[in-house]
């Protein structure tokens, strides 16, 4: 088992596709959808067979099981997507911040 420090250091090794992916999964669970290639494909806007390919890649790195077509993070992958979506929210605020203090003149 990997100690949390190298687990972070692996975590800034993945590709930005992974943290996508990753945090997709993780907001169609948080959306009680049901987490398979089809509705990943649907939220990313994507082919099935790239979807296909991504989902057996992150299965290989760790990132995710699949079990009866059904896609579940591990824990490696829910972290990943937990990082990537502190990311997104920390971009979305600053976006905001700096257009509505210029929209309201502040």
């Amino acid at each position: 088992m990997q100690t949390s420090s190298r687990g972070n250091a692996r975590l800034n090794e993945y590709h930005p596709a992974f943290e996508e992916y990753c945090e997709t999964i993780f907001e169609l669970r948080e959306d009680d959808v049901a987490v398979i290639q089809a509705r990943i494909a649907e939220r990313l806007d994507v082919s099935r067979p790239a979807v296909s390919e991504m989902v057996h890649k992150m299965a290989d790195e760790g990132l995710l099981t699949v079990a009866r077509a059904k896609i579940s993070l591990t824990e490696e992958g829910t972290k990943l997507a937990e990082r990537a979506e502190t990311l997104t929210a920390s971009m979305v605020d600053l976006i905001l911040d700096d257009e509505g203090a210029d929209y309201f003149g502040h």
